[in-house]
């Protein structure tokens, strides 16, 4: 009995530093996800990215308050975006301002939440970052969150234009936030259009020859 009474105290203070642990581990859990989730974004800009130093950036919707900011940094003369020109949307309506006080021409090509759409849409697209490219006018491709449809664009101009490889290309969207398990529509998408937007970008006069074949993103 005495010895078992010896152990209380013990065990208190085991289930105090186990509670202890527990709460700061909550505590670090809930702060990451209000950072991630919440702050984040208003102090850098959403899943920006280097697509080519100098000419070519991908994002999401930046914040209202690092729009004008980003645009100046990185000399951006055009704007993509990729989601809903949403009227009643704060990150909209200061991207509008911004481009318009600095004169950037902006376009606007919507796709769905998963990145698949009008396979001239996405030739259209393609056929507008080259043109920029170019022309030595750095553009900002961007949908909402700068994974699934930007991701799906920026794949597609690499294989096509730039001749990379699907490993590369796949590496690349997944940094930055595509899933191939999660969003097979557009994995599937690409593989299936990609040589249906080559003819589109033949017939456009972007490109001078259809390759025989396009390598295919695999998982």
């Amino acid at each position: 009995m005495i010895l078992h009474l010896q152990k209380i105290p013990k065990l208190i203070s085991a289930n105090k530093r186990l509670i202890i642990i527990v709460t700061i581990s909550l505590c670090i859990t809930g702060m990451i996800c209000v950072w991630e989730g919440f702050l984040k974004n208003t102090f850098f800009p959403r899943n920006f990215g280097v697509v080519e130093k100098g000419q070519i950036y991908r994002s999401g919707l930046i914040a209202p308050s690092l729009i004008k900011e980003v645009l100046l940094k990185y000399k951006i003369k055009k704007i993509i975006g990729l989601s809903g020109d949403i009227r009643t949307s704060a990150k909209n309506n200061a991207e509008r301002q911004a481009a318009k006080e600095l004169g950037i021409e902006r376009l606007i090509f919507p796709l769905r939440g998963n990145g698949i759409g009008d396979v001239n849409d996405y030739a259209h697209i393609i056929a507008e970052i080259y043109q920029a490219q170019k022309e030595k006018k750095p553009v900002l491709v961007r949908c909402a969150a700068g994974a699934q449809r930007t991701g799906g664009i920026i794949a597609a101009y690499r294989l096509i234009i730039q001749h990379k490889d699907a490993a590369s290309v796949l590496a690349e969207m997944t940094h930055y936030g595509f899933d191939s398990d999660d969003n097979i529509k557009l994995r599937v998408f690409l593989n299936r259009n990609m040589m249906k937007i080559t003819e589109e970008l033949k017939r456009m006069g972007v490109i001078d020859r259809i390759p025989s074949s396009i390598p295919e993103i695999r998982r």
